[in-house]
């Protein structure tokens, strides 16, 4: 849905302006449900970080669908940083020759990895490695779609009009946007051990050897009291991904992105790695708890409770709270 139709979509209301409007337009959105998993499925590599075995099991064994609805700041705060994902890989270290992956051209559905498959495939329906590491490409050989370089004018980097100085290339047509060479988001899964996810992409800054990097939106205050290691359960995120991949061996890291960053580069990107992938940390902080969520939906024993007490911030928050120390 664009833009104009969601405007088309926003009640008009005396008084209220249109900035009301669209929040509380986003606020009447239909909440997402999370259905309670079933035996055989997988589990998101992204939600290991916050993943209870207890709630998931007892979710399935009553039946339980979980509420997903943010209020509308909060909503917005997520869709903002969905959209740094794209923003950086194909406008920003793609075309700069900083990023690895899979593209594809959303003109003619010309792509790296020769797939053809535009969308990821269903969980469960077959275990898929991820295609050799490309790098952005300058146009599509198919139609000729381009992604964005520098003018040889002023230096900027543009698609077929340079709107820093105007600079306009007489051999691209006014459709060779940016946007339709685009990076594609390979799903990859390891059905052994239960995981499945879709990886942010691969760096390769300056020329040195590439890892798998994860991208993550964080507030101006949040990036300010960023500490030099990863927040709570994002390495076991990069891990899941790098054990997917098979790219166990490269270095990982995640890429924390200032929302407010006002110019400064110093309080625009932090990248900070990952420890190096350890098989039995591993093991201990995702294929056990994935494993006994796997063992409890197949009728086994119910996981231990991981809060302490009923009143504490995670059981607060937690929508099968009472089941769970009922149980």
């Amino acid at each position: 849905m664009g833009l104009a139709d969601v405007f088309s979509e926003i009640r008009e209301e005396r008084g209220q302006s249109i900035s009301e409007r669209l929040f509380n337009w986003i606020g009447s959105r239909e909440p997402k449900q999370k259905h309670p998993l079933q035996p055989g499925d997988l589990i998101r590599i992204s939600s290991l970080g916050k993943l209870c075995p207890r709630e998931e099991v007892l979710a399935s064994k009553h039946d339980i669908i979980r509420i997903d609805k943010p209020d509308p700041s909060l909503a917005i705060t997520f869709d903002i940083g969905n959209a740094f994902h794209e923003l950086y890989r194909d406008l920003y270290y793609g075309p700069m020759g900083e990023w690895r992956g899979a593209w594809e051209c959303k003109r003619c559905g010309w792509d790296t990895d020769k797939s053809g498959l535009s969308v990821p495939p269903e969980a469960g329906q077959y275990k898929v490695k991820p295609p050799k590491l490309a790098s952005m490409p300058s146009e599509c050989p198919e139609c000729g779609a381009r992604s964005p370089r520098r003018c040889p004018r002023c230096g900027e980097w543009f698609a077929s009009v340079c709107l820093s100085c105007g600079h306009i290339d007489g051999k691209l047509k006014p459709e060779h946007d940016y946007r339709l060479i685009t990076f594609k988001e390979w799903h990859v899964e390891d059905p052994e051990v239960g995981i499945k996810g879709h990886p942010d992409g691969w760096s390769v800054p300056g020329g040195t050897k590439a890892r798998l990097v994860d991208i993550k939106s964080i507030s101006a205050n949040g990036f300010r009291r960023m500490s030099r290691t990863p927040l709570d359960g994002h390495v076991e995120q990069v891990w899941g991904y790098q054990h997917c991949c098979g790219h166990t061996e490269l270095c990982g890291s995640v890429l924390y992105v200032n929302k407010s960053p006002w110019g400064d580069h110093t309080a625009f990107l932090r990248e900070i790695k990952v420890k190096t992938f350890d098989k039995k940390i591993f093991d201990q902080e995702v294929r056990r708890p994935v494993q006994e969520v796997r063992n409890g939906l197949a009728g086994g024993q119910l996981p231990d409770r991981i809060c302490v007490a009923q009143d504490c911030s995670r059981a607060n928050e937690c929508q099968i709270a009472d089941v769970c120390f009922g149980s």
